[in-house]
């Protein structure tokens, strides 16, 4: 049962849901329990619940219900990698298995940061954590090769080039960026090297696709004509770079901007708030990110022409 109730006026109406639930596990496995559930209009702090949904509850040992911790969406997540992984499978039998081996050591190397956190500067930790996911991906993925070698060269130092820009004109400009509108900040001890971390890790995937399809094509070429002159391979190289330095930008722009999409909208419709203002204080550090991604995009493609050429002519020398 659900009963509406209005506090301040008809705008904003408010729900008191009266629940009966089973226990699905625990000592009171079986039990049926009955409480009482908060739900507002924007859902911004509670939980819808609906018939047939799962939630995850504080239990009393009398089988009462202390407090609602969240909705149960574990079996969403175990569906959607089934699907990732029966995909990935589909598309490249090959791969699948490289793919999801790099894939494990990445998210082993994520949790060793977050666990080294309390020890160390955790922006220090990225920085260390941000080469080994470039080596993992790289090597396992494309293989142990010359190719990939450039591939993690080129990387390591358009993301070295990129960071350092942006670490130079942040900390000059640290004073305009709304950090207090950072996802619990309140409660970061470390923020602004959470944020700095953020900044660095979220052009690092983009860059690496970059650096990898240029290396690759650029040994296509010289493979097919290993007497093409540098002219020709350069231009070759720059067409290349057109046809995918526009749609990696797009797609880490629109991935970093649909983080803050939520909070833009709830602050818009709920609070009355002016688009461009909401925007800015809201959306700001995604946007940060996001550009200084795009940096480290524009800057993987020379990096990678002249890695690939300088390494090239010294191994044949």
């Amino acid at each position: 049962n659900e009963t509406e109730y209005y506090e301040f006026g008809k705008e904003n109406p408010f729900y008191i849901q009266e629940i009966t639930a089973t226990v699905m596990n625990g000592d009171l496995k079986g039990e049926t329990v009955h409480f009482e559930n908060l739900r507002t209009t924007s859902g911004l702090s509670c939980f819808d619940i609906r018939e047939s949904d799962s939630v995850i509850v504080n239990l009393n040992s009398d089988g009462t219900v202390n407090s609602v911790d969240n909705i149960k969406r574990d079996h969403y997540v175990v569906l959607l990698i089934g699907i990732f992984c029966i995909a990935l499978y589909a598309i490249s039998t090959k791969q699948s298995g490289p793919v999801l081996f790099a894939t494990i050591l990445n998210l082993g190397v994520f949790v060793g940061v977050l666990l080294l956190r309390p020890q160390f500067d955790v922006f220090i930790l990225f920085i260390f954590g941000t080469i080994l996911f470039t080596v993992i991906t790289l090597f396992i993925t494309a293989g142990f090769n010359k190719k990939s070698l450039y591939a993690v060269l080129s990387t390591l130092i358009s993301v070295t080039i990129m960071i350092m820009l942006a670490m130079i004109v942040l900390k000059i400009n640290e004073t305009f960026i709304a950090f207090e509108a950072v996802d619990y900040v309140d409660y970061l001890y470390d923020y602004k090297s959470v944020f700095y971390s953020g900044v660095l890790i979220s052009g690092l995937g983009a860059i690496m696709d970059t650096s990898i399809i240029m290396a690759t094509s650029i040994n296509e070429l010289i493979e097919k004509d290993p007497q093409i002159d540098t002219k020709a391979l350069k231009k070759s190289a720059w067409e290349i770079a057109q046809d995918i330095t526009g749609t990696i930008m797009n797609v880490l722009l629109f991935s970093c901007v649909a983080g803050a999409l939520p909070n833009v909208i709830f602050v818009i419709s709920s609070g009355g708030m002016a688009l461009d203002f909401a925007f800015e204080y809201f959306a700001m550090a995604e946007v940060i990110r996001a550009l200084v991604g795009c940096i480290g995009i524009i800057l993987a493609v020379p990096v990678s022409y002249i890695v690939n050429i300088a390494m090239r002519k010294r191994w044949a020398a």
